[in-house]
């Protein structure tokens, strides 16, 4: 076994003759040492935390501000960290959009002017409380996981996918809100435009699952496979008819 007085070299030649026991392949110490050194640098490069028993290994640096250099702010990042991978928090989210969901299908929704003022009133100051959590959620999100520099095992928020559609639902509803304060007591043919992105809201709620997340992403790759299918099917039936 290498001795604390040897020498490096001296300690890597020990190393260098010794075999793991049990190891199907010659690997020695030495490389072993060296794995576990090689490993220990990649972990300098990024955010190694654990978070409501989740590993999490993220970038070091979150929008340029919020690194471990500047305590303050790296708390900062932490606390919203802790606070988006909260189950509570993702499932109050999730309540919202399923309740979002169900009042689309109501009329106060869809046709205002056959509903009651309060209800009306009522479904507005909702609606701009689901965008504001939603504004809020996203902005948390950032902030702990960065917005789209560096790479990590734990991407940045808009190296997945699914938050374009997150970031993009937020933009809406941001825009719905000044839009239905600038165009008050006029034409509002704008105004319903800005609202069928409402329907965004649902699909959000259904790539928030994981289960449902792998399904429709199942479906949309075997789309065009179907797509391609049914085009030869067609194709087929038109040359028998003929």
């Amino acid at each position: 076994m290498p001795q604390i007085n040897m020498s490096d070299a001296q300690q890597r030649h020990v190393l260098t003759q010794r075999t793991l026991q049990g190891h199907k392949t010659k690997k020695t110490f030495h490389d072993v040492y060296l794995d576990v050194i090689d490993q220990q640098k990649a972990d300098v490069k990024y955010l190694n935390v654990k978070v409501h028993d989740k590993e999490l290994r993220l970038v070091n640096v979150s929008l340029g501000f919020f690194r471990k250099e500047i305590p303050q702010l790296h708390k900062v990042r932490m606390k919203m960290l802790w606070i988006t991978e909260w189950s509570l928090f993702e499932n109050t989210v999730l309540f919202l959009i399923i309740c979002n969901s169900l009042i689309m299908a109501h009329p106060v929704s869809y046709d205002p002017a056959n509903v009651q003022p309060i209800w009306v009133n009522a479904n507005y100051v909702f609606d701009t409380f689901v965008g504001l959590v939603f504004l809020v959620e996203c902005v948390c999100r950032i902030i702990a996981r960065g917005l789209i520099f560096g790479e990590a095992p734990n991407p940045a928020y808009l190296k997945e996918p699914s938050n374009w559609l997150d970031i993009s639902v937020v933009g809406f509803s941001v825009l719905e809100v000044f839009a239905s304060e600038a165009l008050a007591g006029t034409d509002t043919s704008a105004l319903r435009v800005l609202r069928v992105a409402r329907v965004f809201r649902l699909i959000r709620g259904i790539t928030s699952l994981p289960r449902l997340r792998t399904i429709v992403h199942a479906l949309s790759r075997s789309t065009y496979r179907l797509g391609m299918s049914f085009l030869a099917i067609g194709f087929t039936m038109t040359i028998i008819s003929t």
